[in-house]
């Protein structure tokens, strides 16, 4: 059964008329866990890091491949800010909504302030299909990376693009 806290995320994909196909599956927490979700129609998955400067102040959600290692100091420096670290579980669910495990471009619609600041690494659009949670862990959606765009245009806040793994600098 499908968790309801999914269904913010899939009414507004509805709404923008964003096609889509859900899979259920058990609760994932690694990108291995994710493998092979949305691969019978070509999607890829992408991690999704929701940061926040040390001061707490400023909240980044960055979308980088799933094949590539997260560098803080290069993320950090592409988006002109000082150095980045993972949110707590408290500011997650605080901005976002979210628990751990479910961090996705499609809770940018919990954030009508635009508190969150996105970033996605150029190389994911390079894939026609993506694969995301839908606010959940026990879902995924697959969906063009155009309709992707098209959610996050619909949020209104900005986004940039970044080059992850660009400089081989730090973890």
């Amino acid at each position: 059964m499908l968790d309801e806290r999914a269904l913010p995320a899939l009414k507004q994909l509805e709404a923008l008329e964003i096609p889509y196909t859900l899979y259920e599956h058990p609760p994932v927490r690694t990108m291995e866990d994710c493998e092979g979700i949305g691969s019978d129609v070509g999607a890829k998955h992408f991690k999704n890091l929701f940061l926040t400067n040390r001061a707490g102040t400023d909240f980044y959600l960055v979308l980088i491949r799933a094949d590539k290692k997260f560098h803080t100091g290069e993320v950090s420096r592409q988006l002109g800010t000082e150095r980045l670290c993972f949110g707590t579980e408290e500011q997650l669910m605080d901005v976002l909504g979210l628990l751990p495990g479910a961090v996705t471009p499609l809770a940018l619609i919990n954030d009508p302030e635009h508190r969150v600041q996105l970033a996605i690494d150029r190389d994911i659009m390079a894939d026609w299909m993506l694969c995301m949670h839908p606010m959940v862990a026990s879902a995924s959606v697959a969906m063009t990376r155009v309709g992707l765009l098209k959610y996050i245009k619909a949020w209104g806040g900005d986004y940039r693009y970044i080059t992850a793994g660009a400089d081989g600098g730090e973890e």
